[in-house]
């Protein structure tokens, strides 16, 4: 499977909680967060309002619950990224980069809403573990001799992530990322210039 594949891999529901976790990211997805009420989810889960209240409580709860699967799901794939022994720096970063990049790009609404809520405040679970994703990948550069300091070295760390995320968030500050290819391209320069300017060798 290639990342193009990964990214566009949906998540297959198979118990009705997950269908309706499915049915609010997809609503929220193709029409918008105010369009995710409980009757639309219902509906396009196929199940009756009353399973909402079942397996949620509340909207909220559902919500909250549908972002979170939604960032494990994704954090699944981060992993695999992230692992091997020895770990492939070059390679690594560059399908994370291309994963978050187009990923973001596929489905900007739902990523903006598991990035912050409604009211505009960080959802603080997903943040915390983007910040231990980011001090992972500065233990391991570190480990193969990037020669900065780890304040340094996790600046770069962290100025990658954002190169990759923040594209999709608000498309029209880099209209010249129109395409995959174009988007594919980019993201594998992020990498390798935070391979370059760490001063790991190819």
């Amino acid at each position: 499977m290639n990342d193009r594949e990964t990214v566009e891999k949906d998540f297959v529901p198979e118990t009705p909680r997950d269908r309706i976790l499915a049915a609010a990211l997809d609503i929220i997805e193709r029409e918008g967060p105010t369009a995710a009420t409980t009757r639309a989810i219902s509906a396009a889960a196929g199940v009756n309002v009353a399973a909402i209240n079942y397996y949620f409580r509340t909207k909220e709860a559902l919500l909250d619950a549908a972002f979170s699967a939604s960032w494990e799901h994704a954090l699944v794939h981060i992993r695999e990224f992230l692992s091997g022994d020895p770990w492939d720096p070059r390679k690594g970063l560059r399908r994370l980069a291309r994963f978050l990049l187009e990923g973001g790009y596929d489905h900007p609404a739902v990523t903006r809403a598991t990035l912050t809520a409604p009211d505009g405040t960080p959802r603080e679970p997903v943040i915390s573990s983007l910040v231990e994703i980011e001090r992972e990948i500065t233990g391991k550069l570190a480990a193969l001799g990037a020669r900065d300091t780890e304040p340094v070295l996790l600046g770069r760390v962290t100025a990658f992530f954002a190169s990759v995320t923040f594209p999709p968030l608000i498309p029209s500050a880099a209209p010249w990322l129109d395409g995959p290819a174009t988007r594919a391209a980019f993201a594998e320069r992020a990498a390798d210039d935070l391979l370059a300017a760490c001063g790991i060798p190819d």
